[in-house]
């Protein structure tokens, strides 16, 4: 008799995509952070890493909804 996979609870899932987003957007901020100083831009930059973040966050948790 074949053995099934055992389904993670819908908790665990919620806390690895919130921790997914965050980390993401995190990650992201502090690179667009690290521009603006290097480059003299005002926010610009991590105006536009922080929504690229996001994206990368929200694609990450697509993913890990979709497989589960």
């Amino acid at each position: 008799m074949p053995q099934q996979k055992k389904q993670p609870s819908s908790y665990k899932i919620l806390a690895i995509n919130t921790f997914q987003m965050g980390i993401s957007i995190f990650l992201f901020v502090q690179i667009g952070k690290y521009l603006d100083n290097k480059f003299g831009y005002d926010e610009t930059l991590k105006i536009i890493f922080s929504i690229i973040g996001f994206i990368v966050g929200f694609f990450l948790s697509y993913k890990t909804i979709k497989k589960n």
